[in-house]
């Protein structure tokens, strides 16, 4: 058994798929109807995934800005580089589940692969959600916002530092 065995158990692919729906859904609707790209999708996963990130932001404004999120929580940005590397796997395979849920549609993006959100709300089976998973789906909600005033590669670029 793995050290965090328990943490792998709820953070699975089917929770990854529904907190990209919020992600993809709020993207939608901030950015005129674009669809996120792939490293948005990457970059949500390590930053989802991240209990300082999540405490921080399910609760600030929806046009507060990425910029402006970062300046007041820098805890953000700590570790993010390893956190993408630990969570791309899973966001992969979540990303995976979505689209053969029928949670997720795999679109044509600008420059790498898009993912929308199939329908303007979840089933109602998957609706509800306990409260640290509700804090989870607001803080994909809100980087769905910032994300959709941001070019997906100069994203990744300036979070993760890979040069263009």
């Amino acid at each position: 058994m793995q050290h965090d065995h328990e943490e792998r158990i709820l953070r699975n692919p089917a929770l990854t798929a529904r907190a990209f729906w919020h992600l993809a859904r709020c993207h939608g609707q901030y950015s005129g109807g674009r669809a996120p790209e792939l490293p948005q999708f990457l970059l949500g996963a390590a930053m989802i995934f991240h209990e300082a990130t999540v405490e921080r932001t399910h609760r600030m404004r929806f046009d507060t800005g990425l910029e402006m999120a970062v300046a007041e929580c820098p805890d953000m940005l700590f570790g993010l580089q390893r956190r993408l590397d630990d969570n791309a796997l899973p966001a992969l395979e979540g990303l995976q589940v979505g689209c053969a849920a029928g949670l997720l549609m795999r679109v044509e993006g600008g420059r790498f692969p898009g993912f929308a959100a199939a329908g303007t709300q979840l089933p109602l089976s998957l609706r509800d959600a306990a409260m640290p998973v509700a804090k989870l789906f607001a803080c994909a909600r809100r980087l769905g916002a910032w994300y959709a005033a941001e070019d997906p590669l100069r994203l990744t670029a300036r979070w993760v530092h890979i040069e263009l």
